[in-house]
């Protein structure tokens, strides 16, 4: 071995030549820069002469087996490092003169050839364990399809998502599972994808499970060739469909946001502004921007107690919900009413993760409320500083309004008698009664009602002689539902008109008494 050895050295630069011309026709060898494998070239050769000058064949094997599983360490294919090695014995041979050198080189060459057949036949198998791993535990549904569209694999997740077994779907077409307009997406690029064509290698469309249902996925695939040269498609498929309607969900939840009057404000546990709606702009003058990242004391107005703030804080952030009306200040410096809701949000393991404010701009219905009490406070002193009685009751004789005057005839206060009818304070359950016909018949009739006078039984037992006046309120929808009243005491008037009436009488009686004298 060593004169072979020997002879190899001698022609190192031709053998090398010849090597790195054989190593272009084999693949990853071609990839390599032209220095990278005149090197790789030259390095195997001076290995092989280093083995062959041991004269020990398992030396030999040992050396030039280290550089083969070198080149698969980096790289290369097994079957690429076999022709290599191929191809070096058949550089070496020509020099070969001994049947003894050539049963020492090729026997070694055996031996390495079935030592990288069982690293290939290791890798494959390891390769194939760790597919098999990542497929059958993947969360992604993966199947292999051939040009006809028939499943020739499917993982377990697959089945899970279109509700089969992997057993149904093998040989199963991938069509029969899309509904109409997916299978016309499907189709259009499955053809264009074996055509070489540039098409998305992620889409997305409609699956259709075994039970109907339907279910929106994503797919990731890409074309290949089996030994036999035929075309495959591998994919891969992940069901969307929650993510999609959450998606949604969203975008519903963000329009409804966005369209609402209502400013909406979410904040995180420490009172950190992370949203608001385009109300709360126009309610406060601050831009989303200027809120983000601010607390809500950016409102404060400075009316309310740090109690009443206390109280609130303690509220929310113990889950409940907090209600109530305060006043806020604009980022101009002016103050308007709101009415605020604010709500705990509570992530998957029940704890306080942020908090929902809601709040109307209530300025215009306070102003309308406090005019209205105005108006109501001037219309009971203009009722109360009337001698007359002036009431409203409804269909059922309740009272809706009185003044103080009607109050005290019926010997009680005005807030008793709200609600109250006629007969629960007068006894003459006749005179109620009557009233409440009367009351009925302006409401049905819509017309005035004129009681020059009457006499009305009072609540000590008294009577008093009235003029009353009653009116239909019609609502509306022309419907009268209440009646106002007006009584006027003309008591007095009464007594004075009987008094004249008998002082007449008398003196008629005296000037009939003094004529029959003088006759």
């Amino acid at each position: 071995m060593h004169e072979l050895a020997a002879k190899i050295r001698d022609n190192l630069d031709a053998l090398t030549g010849e090597y790195e011309r054989l190593l272009l026709g084999i693949a990853g060898y071609t990839d390599m820069p032209e220095q990278a494998r005149r090197e790789a070239a030259r390095n195997a050769i001076q290995l092989a002469a280093a083995g062959l000058e041991t004269g020990n064949q398992a030396q030999f094997v040992q050396y030039v087996q280290a550089v083969a599983v070198a080149r698969v360490e980096q790289g290369l294919e097994v079957d690429s490092v076999q022709q290599a090695l191929t191809a070096l014995v058949g550089v070496i041979e020509p020099l070969i003169v001994t049947v003894k050198a050539a049963s020492f080189l090729w026997g070694g060459v055996v031996q390495m050839q079935a030592a990288l057949s069982q690293m290939m036949m290791e890798r494959v198998r390891e390769s194939e364990e760790r597919f098999r791993s990542v497929v059958e535990y993947s969360r992604a549904g993966i199947f292999i399809m051939d040009e006809t569209y028939q499943f020739i694999y499917v993982n377990d997740e697959l089945g899970k998502i279109l509700g089969y077994t992997p057993d149904e779907l093998i040989g199963m077409d991938f069509r029969q599972v899309l509904d109409e307009e997916s299978r016309q997406i499907v189709a259009a690029r499955y053809v264009s994808r074996q055509k070489g064509d540039e098409v998305p290698s992620r889409y997305e469309f409609n699956l259709l499970r075994k039970d109907g249902e339907k279910r929106r996925v994503e797919i990731s695939s890409s074309v290949t060739r089996d030994a036999a040269g035929k075309a495959r498609t591998v994919a891969q498929i992940w069901d969307i469909t929650a993510r999609r309607k959450a998606e949604e969900e969203s975008r519903q939840l963000s329009r409804a946001l966005e369209a609402t009057h209502d400013g909406v404000v979410i904040t995180d546990t420490d009172g950190c502004i992370r949203f608001v709606n385009r109300a709360f702009e126009n309610m406060t003058g601050y831009r989303q921007a200027e809120a983000l990242g601010q607390n809500p004391r950016i409102l404060k107005s400075g009316l309310h107690s740090d109690e009443m703030y206390a109280e609130m804080w303690q509220a929310i952030t113990s889950g409940q919900v907090w209600r109530g009306e305060m006043t806020n200040r604009r980022k101009d410096g002016t103050l308007y009413e709101a009415q605020l809701t604010i709500s705990p949000v509570r992530d998957t393991a029940g704890e306080v993760e942020s908090f929902v404010a809601i709040q109307r701009d209530i300025t215009a219905r306070k102003q309308v409320e406090q005019a209205l009490e105005e108006q109501q406070a001037f219309l009971r002193q203009v009722i109360d500083i009337n001698p007359n009685f002036i009431f409203v009751r409804d269909r059922e004789g309740r009272f809706v309004l009185i003044n103080r005057a009607m109050a005290e005839v019926y010997g009680t206060t005005v807030d008793d008698l709200i609600g109250k009818t006629d007969a629960d304070f007068n006894p003459n359950l006749e005179e109620s009664e009557r009233f409440l016909r009367e009351d009925r018949q302006v409401m049905d009739s819509l017309q005035d009602k004129i009681v020059p006078e009457e006499i009305v039984a009072g609540v000590a037992g008294d009577e008093r002689w009235f003029q009353t006046i009653k009116r239909p309120l019609v609502d509306e929808d022309g419907v009268a539902r209440r009646v106002l009243g007006v009584s006027t005491d003309i008591t007095d008037h009464k007594r004075l008109e009987s008094e004249m009436r008998a002082s007449l009488e008398r003196r008629a009686r005296q000037v009939q008494t003094g004529t029959e004298i003088a006759q």
